[in-house]
């Protein structure tokens, strides 16, 4: 008889949140809103550690009955948190930064500064701030082409998404592998590459879908410009290094707060100047640390255990320990004479396709094993209905499937 494979369960023992406590989940992005009015830095640090309070509360001690919910919550509890941190703690907001084309925070009438405070708040790639990191996002649309084809070319880009996500849950769905209580290394290496690749498409795509469609509808109803939507990934070509895979490749809603965070730890707390040659090193890895500090808290309101939060912790710490081998050895190269060339940038790009393949399962296996693409339940499926008429298919089980005690 075949072993039964369990799956996660909502967490026991934790307040719900019922509809009632629902409103307060905002309260936090409001006290963030309040406190980039308040000029004065000590009301300003009072309004960080309140919303430390709530969102700890919501993310340690509560849940929303369903584990994927709280892993998104715990994720946007965390890095707004971070961000906050920057621009409530770390930086005076209202002398630093302004929207481009738009006056300084002083210089707005009092409506024009609340919807400065409110942009700044949630606009964590800093698109249109004077903050932005431009060369590092893709183009921007130009204005030019219209918001009905805009519209048009996201609506476009939002049904191929849909498609790629939909494609990877019917490998998730039909792989034993890829659900709860399997493990992407049990069907061989050829497989490990399909999984893994999976993962990334799966992530990416799924992100890509709420891109896509908040930057359409936005600019088909006026409230955005085409030129306010780069888009989300700088995409596979620029990713020859595995510095580049995360600094030009991969999307950047962490980027500002990681960076501004890792540069007070090392300027300001352990006193590294610019032109110290640890300081760049000590800001990697104090920024990959965060950013799997951020995803620590999202794996562990998922799952409410140790164990796989902090393989994505180590996961996040082994990019920057592999960054730093690249360097060291782009650097050597360099001193033999090796220059930039199509050549290099193949063997670049299958060292960062090696170094993703070994390292991703030190994040994915106590997450797979746990259920993470497993939910128990059927769901709509363009792919699986067209393919074999199953418009609404379930888990393809080698074993029954219980739930975790």
């Amino acid at each position: 008889m075949a072993d039964k494979i369990s799956i996660i369960t909502p967490a026991t023992g934790l307040t719900p949140i019922t509809p009632s406590l629902v409103p307060y989940l905002f309260l936090s992005s409001i006290l963030h809103i309040v406190g980039l009015l308040i000029p004065s830095l000590a009301i300003r640090r009072l309004v960080f550690f309140c919303m430390v309070a709530i969102d700890s509360y919501f993310v340690f001690f509560a849940t929303t009955g369903d584990p994927w919910s709280d892993h998104h919550l715990g994720n946007a509890c965390a890095s707004r948190l971070l961000l906050a941190c920057d621009f409530l703690v770390l930086n005076n907001s209202q002398r630093d930064y302004w929207k481009i084309g738009e006056g300084k925070y002083h210089d707005l009438p009092w409506w024009k500064r609340l919807l400065w405070a409110a942009d700044l708040s949630i606009n964590t790639r800093g698109i249109g701030w004077n903050w932005e990191a431009v060369k590092a996002h893709p183009p921007h649309p130009s204005d030019s082409m219209g918001r009905f084809r805009f519209a048009l070319r996201q609506a476009i880009r939002w049904a191929y998404a849909y498609l790629m996500v939909d494609l990877t849950a019917t490998l998730f769905r039909k792989r034993a592998a890829c659900q709860a209580g399997g493990s992407f290394f049990q069907d061989g290496l050829g497989w490990l590459l399909v999984y893994v690749a999976a993962w990334y498409f799966n992530l990416c795509f799924n992100m890509i879908i709420s891109h896509s469609f908040l930057a359409g509808a936005s600019v088909l109803l006026g409230i955005s410009k085409p030129s306010d939507w780069p888009n989300f990934y700088g995409g596979i070509q620029q990713a020859y290094s595995m510095r580049r895979f995360w600094g030009r490749a991969w999307h950047h809603i962490f980027r500002r707060f990681l960076t501004s965070n890792s540069q007070f730890v090392s300027r300001r707390v352990l006193g590294l100047q610019k032109g110290n040659p640890l300081l760049p090193y000590v800001e990697l890895y104090l920024a990959f640390f965060l950013s799997g500090a951020v995803h620590w808290v999202g794996t562990w309101a998922m799952l409410r255990q140790y164990t796989a939060p902090n393989m994505t912790l180590l996961f996040f710490i082994l990019q920057a320990t592999v960054i730093t081998l690249e360097d060291f050895i782009v650097v050597f190269g360099k001193r033999m004479g090796i220059k930039d060339s199509w050549w290099v940038r193949l063997l670049g790009y299958a060292w960062v396709v090696a170094w993703m393949v070994a390292l991703t399962p030190v994040r994915t296996e106590p997450l797979i094993k746990a259920g993470f693409f497993d939910r128990g339940k059927k769901e709509f499926s363009v792919v699986q209905g067209i393919w074999e008429g199953n418009w609404h298919p379930a888990y393809e089980r080698a074993a029954p499937l219980v739930v975790m005690d």
